[in-house]
């Protein structure tokens, strides 16, 4: 999905949820939500449980705040599915030099934009 493409659905879910509040919420709050459910459950794709269920939570706090019942009900299953963290498995197998350069250059990419 291209970056305008991405702040554009990103303004239209915003606009909604703001529409669904009974109350006013600020669009900043709303954009909050959002990504604090995005993120928990990217998160907890990669395995990263508890950084999952820390934006989980606060986007539960706030659909609760907010009465936005949807996206309430969608991030308490999203930390009903949350699994416990799976232990790191140690490598089989002896890597080549060339592999293990390349991997040790992409966790230095990891590190480097790590949230």
């Amino acid at each position: 999905m291209s970056r305008r493409n991405l702040t554009y659905a990103l303004l239209l879910v915003t606009s909604v949820i703001v529409s669904a509040c009974s109350q006013p919420m600020a669009p900043r709050r709303a954009d909050t939500l959002c990504k604090s459910y995005q993120i928990g459950t990217g998160y907890e794709r990669f395995g990263e449980t508890e950084k999952a269920r820390e934006h989980l939570e606060r986007a539960l706090a706030l659909a609760s705040e907010h009465d936005l019942n949807q996206f309430l009900f969608e991030a308490e299953e999203a930390l009903l599915g949350l699994k416990a963290p799976k232990p790191r498995k140690q490598p089989l197998a002896v890597l080549s030099l060339d592999t293990e350069e390349v991997a040790g250059a992409i966790r230095e990419l990891r590190e480097k934009v790590a949230v």
